[in-house]
């Protein structure tokens, strides 16, 4: 619990106000006054607005950088000191852009921000996933929490921001871009005295430290058999990716048999399609140039920026709703509600917007912004953080966790670009765009996305070992949930601590039998 509501949920909740919280301040006018060059008001306001694009978007640039980073780092580092450092770095990031006289001391400040705590990102989820030991039947609920602590820093920033909306001069925009130094200094006090991931010190070589950890995570004793069986489970799941190669995660047909066998492309493919489909959904769209969606919609300027607080105070409840069912009607099934019905929303958003004269027409437009956030939260905006996470094999979750973060930056920095271009230019069209991409989304995730639910980490595993083909997960995942989930129940039976009994896990060639033997020696470990 400490690792959750001490790090993960705050760095959740850094997370969504960083991303929203410059997006309401472009049209302050100490804002304008400050950064002439990207004033939308005056002439040439095509070119204005691609240069204010580039502000906004330039962070999410730096966080798609610092995800790549830490596809090197991240595994080194560990999950703990990855975070400390980088959510530390940002501090300095958020001192320059709150302190910008100019328009490229803004983009330094916003790209080195964005490139120091792109590698927590992409963390965070990570970490929370490694230490959900005993609850596997819980683990879904958990971890979509993340979802409601992203959406709450989205309304903190909209809330910061309608209160210095009415202050006179710099404070009103400085204030807001210096407040994530609070949270990160929160975040770094405890991540300094919280202990690292069982995993990366299984993974290490640091048999003895890893057994402690869980021990700790399970209060159960050090030498007991709950502890014991968590640990081999870890390392049969770590035995199956031995020989591997991290270039192997690239290869759609590698000459490593232990590649094939764990389906590395595959599941990198995945993680990163998660992840791309979000942004997709056209939440950028929305969340980073919320006031300014309203205020297009011909609403004036702080009434646009009320109903933009409380439609993300909105979101942020609607996101709770994972929380409630993810482990009861499951990943796939949220999903694919949630993306049909933001291409709903979104089809009436291009229409209703279409002719802005019309009244009626704007205050429909305006209702269809929140359910539009409804559909969004109970399925895409909380459950891609850790979906990306679970399909990713312990020896490459924290690589492949970076490179799925990085395709969530990589396109928010894409759609955090053209968005104001597209709402200057094409106007209502815009939403056409999201309509199509969501229902696109939502059959593709019908076709090709498993169900991980009240699995563990490792019988996730054998989903991709019985899988043939993209065409085959589904059917492979429902094969695997048939032996390892119970009849009647939302989960198999379990122990008294909370780890779920199911039939030991084995490869093809059924060579990952042996249970471990937790000592101090280091083990091979895959290449990395």
């Amino acid at each position: 619990m400490a690792i959750t509501y001490g790090v993960v949920l705050p760095g959740f909740l850094l997370f969504g106000y960083n991303n929203a919280v410059a997006g309401g301040l472009v049209e302050l006018a100490s804002w304008e006054a400050t950064f002439p060059n990207i004033d939308t008001s005056r002439s040439h306001a095509r070119n204005t607005a691609t240069l204010q694009g580039l502000a906004i978007s330039l962070y999410m640039l730096g966080l798609a950088v610092g995800c790549l980073v830490c596809i090197y780092v991240g595994p080194r580092l560990g999950r703990r000191r990855t975070i400390l450092l980088s959510t530390g770095a940002m501090i300095g990031g958020a001192v320059i852009q709150s302190a910008a006289f100019s328009f490229g001391q803004l983009i330094a400040g916003r790209l080195i921000t964005g490139l120091v705590f792109g590698m927590a990102t992409c963390t965070y989820a990570v970490y929370q996933q490694e230490c959900s030991i005993g609850t596997s039947h819980q683990r879904g609920s958990l971890a979509a929490l993340e979802g409601v602590f992203n959406t709450g820093g989205l309304a903190l920033a909209n809330w910061v921001n309608l209160g210095f909306f009415f202050s006179k001069g710099a404070v009103a925009w400085r204030f807001p871009l210096a407040f994530p130094i609070c949270l990160a200094l929160y975040i770094c006090f405890f991540a300094a005295c919280l202990p690292e991931s069982p995993s990366w010190l299984l993974h290490h070589g640091r048999a003895a430290d890893a057994r402690r950890v869980v021990a700790a995570l399970l209060d159960a004793p050090p030498e007991g058999p709950a502890v014991a069986d968590v640990l081999a489970e870890m390392q049969g799941s770590l035995d199956k990716t031995r020989g591997t190669r991290f270039r192997d995660l690239f290869q759609i047909h590698s000459s490593n048999n232990a590649s094939d066998g764990n389906r590395l492309w595959h599941r990198t493919v995945l993680a990163a399609l998660t992840m791309f489909f979000q942004q997709w959904t056209g939440i950028n769209a929305v969340s980073s140039y919320n006031s300014s969606l309203f205020a297009k919609i011909g609403l004036d300027g702080t009434l646009s920026r009320i109903l933009s607080a409380a439609a993300f105070t909105w979101f942020t409840l609607t996101a709770g709703l994972p929380f409630l069912l993810v482990e009861r009607l499951g990943r796939r099934k949220l999903l694919i509600a949630s993306a049909a019905g933001m291409a709903a929303c979104m089809a009436v958003l291009a229409g209703a917007t279409s002719v802005p004269s019309n009244r009626a027409a704007l205050i429909v437009a305006a209702l269809f912004v929140f359910l539009y956030l409804t559909c969004m939260g109970i399925g895409f905006y909380g459950i891609p953080f850790f979906y990306a996470v679970e399909i990713a094999p312990h020896a490459y979750r924290s690589q492949i966790s970076a490179i799925a973060y990085n395709f969530l930056w990589l396109f928010a920095f894409v759609t955090a670009e053209i968005t104001p271009v597209g709402l200057s230019t094409i106007g209502s069209r815009y939403f056409v765009i999201f309509a199509v991409c969501n229902a696109v989304i939502a059959a593709a995730v019908y076709l090709f996305f498993p169900e991980t639910m009240n699995l563990t980490l490792e019988q996730i595993d054998q989903i991709f070992i019985e899988t043939t083909g993209f065409w085959d997960c589904v059917a492979a995942a429902r094969r695997v949930r048939s032996r390892f989930v119970l009849p009647g129940h939302g989960h198999g039976h379990d122990d008294e601590a909370g780890r779920t009994k199911a039939p030991r896990l084995a490869d093809k060639e059924n060579s990952t039998e042996e249970r471990v033997e937790t000592t101090t020696e280091k083990e091979t470990l895959p290449q990395e």
